[in-house]
């Protein structure tokens, strides 16, 4: 297959090993713990919880997630009028996916430069901060800048909390709309240019959610990556019709590849594994 050559995709797929061995058998998927904090009724409140339940987690004013040895703080307005604005449980579970494959060595993020669209307030890239990659720049539109800052500055903070800190100089914030060329070249020549001429990966989750938005997207992931860019796309199937544009104009510019559940799923905790996720990997046509 077309994505054996350059991606994790390559040792994932379904097969058996040496007596019947799943090729996952050595995948453990990372602890996932979610600690919910804020008010209700005029009462504050505190629970935790360990499987994904978007309504509690969106209602929270800071969300503590629990990923393996990582623990990472959220600090969101649940009433924000801007999607990003509060997190969404496929971030959590992608990071539990990260985790799990770059600890199976099916993914090494070591030393190099990602970019994340659609960050929101954070949770990806500040993960990504904690698991060896050289630089990531997390992205989203202005208005959710001060919200990605806000959480950066606040993990550094508390970085004696996890296993790994944020290293000073690894993660950086932009403003993007997506579809504007400008600041997607001003992002490649302040950021990546200085190292290389493009990023090595991009990321956006659950960044599916219309059909012009999904233009726009298509139109940044091609303007912000070469030939040797992977694309690690997951979103929740919410509009059918956003999935398929998205799908249709992604297939004229990158090779593109769903990843059948039975191949992920063995990295994401049980009570994670939700079937209305699509799982996609895009690589640009030569």
């Amino acid at each position: 297959k077309l994505f054996l050559s350059f991606s994790m995709a390559a040792t994932t797929h379904k097969k058996k090993g040496k007596k019947g061995k799943s090729s996952y058998d050595d995948v453990t998927p990372p602890l996932f713990q979610y600690v919910l904090s804020g008010w209700e009724d005029g009462q504050k409140f505190e629970k935790t919880v360990d499987h994904l339940d978007r309504w509690a987690t969106q209602s929270a004013n800071e969300v503590k997630v629990r990923i393996g040895d990582h623990l990472l703080a959220i600090r969101q307005d649940p009433h924000s009028p801007h999607l990003g604005g509060y997190l969404w449980d496929s971030s959590s579970l992608f990071c539990c996916y990260l985790v799990a494959a770059i600890q199976s060595k099916r993914l090494d993020l070591k030393d190099k430069i990602c970019i994340e669209l659609g960050s929101g307030v954070g949770l990806v890239s500040v993960l990504l901060s904690r698991l060896g990659v050289h630089k990531i720049i997390m992205t989203d539109i202005p208005e959710l800048v001060p919200v990605m800052e806000q959480n950066l500055e606040y993990n550094r903070e508390n970085s004696g909390s996890s296993a790994l800190s944020i290293q000073n100089d690894s993660l950086y914030t932009a403003p993007l709309f997506w579809g504007d060329r400008e600041a997607a070249d001003k992002i490649i020549e302040e950021h990546v240019k200085p190292h290389q001429t493009h990023p090595d990966f991009l990321f956006a989750v659950d960044c599916i959610y219309s059909e012009a938005s999904a233009t726009g997207l298509v139109e940044s992931m091609d303007h912000l990556s070469s030939v040797n860019t992977v694309i690690y796309c997951i979103s929740e199937q919410r509009n059918a019709e956003a999935q398929e544009s998205f799908i249709r104009e992604s297939r004229k510019l990158f090779h593109f590849q769903v990843i059948p559940k039975e191949e992920w799923f063995p990295f994401v905790p049980q009570k994670l594994r939700e079937d209305h996720l699509n799982f996609y990997m895009l690589k640009k046509i030569s």
